[in-house]
C-alpha cells in the first residue's frame, strides 16, 4: 500500500460540499461529525438522526460543542444524506463522502473540502455521529489540548462503553 493512499483515494473538491453554513475562522473550533454510515441497528433511519428526547442523536453533540462558543460543524454524510442534513439542521456544513466506511482518517481528510479549513487551521475535533458527547467533555478536551507552553498537535480521547 502506497504512503499516499489517503490522498490518492479521497478526492478533495468543493463540489462535495452539499450545504454551507457560516465561514471557517482560525479562532473558532470546528467539529467534524462522522455521520455517513447506515447505522440502521435502531430501525430504518440512520443512528445519528434517531430521536433522543425529541432531538436527533447527533444534534445533542452539536449543541454541546457550540457551548464552547462560536463554532463551525462539518458533517460528513453519505447514506440518506438529505435526511441526515435535514434532521441535523441548516447551520452546519455537509460534505458528501466518497467512502462512508472509510473511517475516521478518511472523513477528517474529506472535511478539508470546506473552504478555509486548511488555510485557517482552527482547532478541529472529530467525533462520531452516534454518540452524545456532553459539553464538559469538549471543554476538558480543549483545556488539555491547549495546556502547556505550546498547544499540542494532536490530542486523543477514548472511552470504554
Amino acid at each position: 500500500m502506497s504512503g499516499n493512499w489517503l490522498r490518492d483515494t479521497a478526492r478533495l473538491s468543493p463540489a462535495k460540499v452539499i450545504a454551507r453554513a457560516s465561514s471557517i475562522r482560525a479562532e473558532a473550533p470546528v467539529l467534524v461529525l462522522l455521520a455517513a454510515g447506515k447505522g440502521t441497528r435502531f430501525g430504518q433511519d440512520p443512528k445519528c438522526i434517531q430521536p433522543v428526547h425529541g432531538t436527533p442523536l447527533a444534534r445533542h453533540s452539536i449543541e454541546a460543542f457550540r457551548q464552547l462558543g462560536e463554532a463551525a460543524v462539518i458533517g460528513l454524510v453519505g447514506y440518506r444524506h438529505e435526511d441526515v442534513a435535514g434532521a441535523l439542521g441548516p447551520d452546519n456544513f455537509y460534505v458528501l463522502t466518497d467512502n462512508p466506511a472509510g473511517g475516521t482518517a478518511f472523513a477528517a481528510f474529506e472535511a478539508f473540502c470546506v473552504e478555509g479549513l486548511l488555510d485557517h487551521d482552527p482547532l478541529m475535533v472529530v467525533t462520531m455521529g452516534d454518540r452524545i458527547v456532553p459539553p464538559s467533555t469538549y471543554r476538558r478536551l480543549r483545556q488539555v489540548h491547549s495546556a502547556g507552553p505550546e498547544e499540542a498537535s494532536v490530542t486523543f480521547l477514548s472511552a470504554v462503553y
